[in-house]
């Protein structure tokens, strides 16, 4: 999620592509871009504004389903989008049929670091683990990662273990979790490395348990598998008999890649540039099925964007145009996107930071809803946590 000028540099000998397989063929995009005519947008509360009466920084939500309506939700709970030593993470239960809401633990890092995002997983036996993304701040002053913290809930995230250090796999120690999810008897993380943590080694990780978390295995290093230079951000999908991940990279692109079991590379495509509607990276991307159609879904700017920009993390909005948040349909064959919805701000307005969702779907099949967790600012100001809820129906045209 960083910017960091140590990662950009270290991870630029990544660059493997001419090693990699052939690209999938691309298959032409269909149409401009579409805006749900059905749109449901609520304000979700998080934490009472603190005594000195400094603005909250709600962000970076993530979640997990658990069941009938019910989701587990994480985020940060800071005063800015990083450098804010004592961010928490806070954690809260949405029942989505019934509108409700349930404030849950708090985590609350050490002093001096701070915590920026929250990942959880269910794990094979049904606890779930919450994997912590730790930061420090550095002389310069820079954000950096800590090693990576975890904790575990046995009832379902009412409580939860005091979160520890997760252990060095294979000698190299872990920052920036990205997704987990869990088939069968095994747990998948996908997971950032970084040049200053214990084994000195830059990448995006695949790791791998089949005892819930009592060990874990390194499978393989995303980067360089891929030749994606400063894998920075990714998600995962099951497909096949293997998976699908996406990668959004410091070079400002969005790749689709199809794996394996064991996550070797089978074919990849570059998104950026594929259709009018897709002029830069995906922020934060996330991979979904619903009924049998894949979808992506992240920050996207849908018109053009004239130079180079000096777009960074603390300041995500230096591209001209507007950043909106964005769903797309992915066609398999190809790995190519065939459709845009455009999901919140298609009127253009002034959204200075956001957009980094998750989804979850609830309803009778001849009505079922999406419903998108995200943050936003406006023009500067304060983050809001907002849920956003539409028609399946309308996203399946």
């Amino acid at each position: 999620m960083t910017r960091d000028h140590l990662l950009r540099r270290a991870c630029l000998p990544l660059l493997l592509a001419a090693l990699a397989p052939a690209p999938a063929a691309a298959a032409p995009a269909a149409g401009a871009p579409r805006v749900p005519a059905y749109k449901v947008s609520e304000t979700i509360p998080v934490s009472a504004a603190p005594a000195d009466g400094r603005p909250r920084y709600p962000a970076f939500p993530a979640l997990l389903e658990l069941g009938e309506g019910r989701v587990l939700v994480t985020c940060k709970d800071g005063t800015g989008h990083t450098h804010d030593p004592g961010a928490e993470v806070a954690t809260l239960v949405l029942d989505l049929g019934r509108g409700t809401r349930t404030a849950g633990p708090r985590f609350t890092p050490p002093a001096p670091l701070l915590y920026q995002c929250g990942e959880p997983v269910r794990l094979a036996d049904g606890r779930i683990a919450l994997f912590l993304d730790t930061q420090f701040i550095g002389p310069e002053p820079r954000h950096y990662r800590a090693p990576m913290r975890w904790s575990v809930s046995a009832d379902d995230g009412r409580t939860f273990s005091a979160p520890a250090i997760f252990p060095v796999v294979d000698g190299v120690g872990y920052g920036y979790p990205q997704e987990g999810l869990t088939t069968g008897d095994t747990t998948h993380l996908l997971v950032m490395t970084f040049g200053y943590l214990t084994g000195g080694r830059w990448g995006m990780d695949v790791l791998r348990t089949r005892d819930a978390g009592a060990t874990w295995t390194r499978v393989r290093n995303l980067a360089a598998e891929f030749g994606v230079p400063g894998f920075a951000e990714g998600g995962l999908l099951p497909h096949a008999d293997g998976f699908l991940v996406v990668s959004r990279s410091y070079d400002r692109r969005t790749r689709l890649h199809e794996v394996d079991g064991e996550f070797r590379l089978r074919r990849q495509a570059d998104l950026t540039g594929a259709a009018p509607w897709l002029n830069s990276y995906v922020g934060r991307p996330r991979l979904l099925r619903h009924r049998g159609e894949i979808y992506l879904i992240g920050r996207n700017w849908t018109r053009p964007i004239a130079g180079p920009g000096q777009a960074s993390e603390r300041n995500p909005l230096a591209f001209p145009p507007a950043q909106q948040l964005c769903l797309f349909r992915i066609d398999p064959a190809t790995l190519q996107p065939t459709t845009c919805w455009i999901l919140d701000n298609a009127e253009d307005g002034p959204v200075s930071d956001g957009y980094y969702a998750v989804t979850a779907t609830t309803g009778a099949p001849d009505d079922e809803r999406l419903h998108v967790l995200t943050y936003k600012a406006v023009a500067g100001g304060p983050t809001a946590l907002v849920r956003l809820e539409f028609r399946w129906r309308e996203l399946r045209e």
